[in-house]
């Protein structure tokens, strides 16, 4: 089985002190195991290093510690599905009929690539978002 992250989960899933961590942990940890296979989106890492670089956290992350997280916790486990500039001509033409607006678009990508890759499940903690953007998807997309 396939398995597509999306961003809310890759944070979680990497960030020990994210209050949805224990909830995406055991998804990276079949990815190791081999239980699944997991992929997401190479701008998935961009909102990823985003998220975890903005939030704020007293310190702040070390951009070296985000990145060291990214590059072991993501790069190292998950398979990279690859946007080209068709599929994201092609999410834009989709925004533009269901009128989605501002981060919405994100969601979109992620839901394309989820498609390109073959993912049989979409995980998201903004399963909502998802069904509006990708309601074609709505049998895939599930909460860690």
């Amino acid at each position: 089985m396939k398995v597509y992250f999306d961003s809310s989960v890759l944070v979680a899933g990497i960030a020990d002190w994210h209050p949805n961590h224990m909830r995406a942990l055991p998804w990276f940890e079949r990815v190791v195991r081999r239980k699944i296979r997991g992929a997401t989106a190479l701008h998935g890492l961009a909102e990823t290093w985003s998220t975890l670089t903005g939030v704020p956290l007293r310190p702040p992350m070390a951009t070296a510690e985000v990145r060291r997280l990214i590059r072991e916790g993501i790069l190292a486990r998950l398979e990279m599905a690859e946007g080209t500039r068709r599929d994201y001509e092609s999410v834009l033409g989709s925004a533009q009929e269901l009128d989605i607006r501002g981060g919405s678009v994100d969601d979109a990508l992620h839901a394309a690539m989820a498609r390109k890759c073959g993912a049989d499940v979409l995980l998201t903690f903004d399963t909502r978002d998802f069904l509006r953007v990708a309601p074609d998807l709505a049998r895939r997309i599930r909460e860690p």
